[in-house]
């Protein structure tokens, strides 16, 4: 059976009893529908990337609040404080890498990391903690915007599916890897390059090399 919850602080307890138990959950965020689990339980993991169809070397990013990224994280002073100016918003950024397991980032020496301003990606996080999380779709299919299209993409494979009504930027995340120099876009989404650099001009004071 196929169970779908609205988005309540009573569901969102139970997402995060799910997550504490190795199991896979969906929910609503700012971008799109994202599927979630418990990065420290490997096997949770790999049925993620199975249920996809994703290779397991193309790293998935972890979700947290980037005053706790120094536990997953090897950061430069500048990379913290763009981390800490530039989030909650639809952009994730590439860091050096700590303490993440190789079946989640697959061995990569950097990992994603992902904020949004998004209620339910809070009050989950205060809830659970951090957890790896990526567009609930399979791999190569649009991303889903309603809890509807992620359902008719894993139906009873998912344990719990959160229903917060349509997302707002309907498109993934824009990804910026902050380990180059000068920074790199490996994806637009609702931010562009040139938007990011502004909000890095005005919001960050400490020179790139810091």
């Amino acid at each position: 059976m196929i169970h779908i919850q609205k988005a309540t602080h009573t569901s969102l307890c139970e997402a995060a009893h799910r997550l504490a138990d190795g199991e896979i959950i969906v929910y609503g965020c700012a971008s799109n529908y994202i599927m979630c689990t418990n990065m420290q339980v490997e096997s949770s993991v790999k049925r993620m990337f199975e249920l996809k169809g994703r290779d397991y070397r193309q790293p998935l990013p972890i979700i947290l609040d980037p005053g706790d990224a120094h536990c997953y994280a090897s950061m430069t002073a500048w990379q913290q404080e763009v981390i800490t100016q530039l989030m909650p918003g639809p952009i994730s950024f590439i860091v050096p890498a700590r303490n993440i397991p190789a079946y989640v980032n697959g061995g990569l020496e950097t990992v994603s990391l992902v904020w949004q301003e998004n209620w339910m990606m809070r009050r989950l996080y205060e809830l659970f903690g951090i957890h790896t999380g990526t567009s609930a779709n399979l791999h190569g299919q649009p991303p889903p915007t309603r809890v509807e299209e992620a359902v008719a993409y894993f139906g009873d494979a998912i344990s719990m599916y959160i229903d917060s009504g349509p997302t707002r930027y309907g498109i993934p995340n824009t990804v910026i890897d902050l380990t180059k120099t000068p920074i790199v876009m490996l994806r637009e989404g609702p931010v562009s390059l040139s938007q990011v650099l502004k909000l890095i001009a005005e919001r960050v004071k400490l020179p790139a090399t810091a």
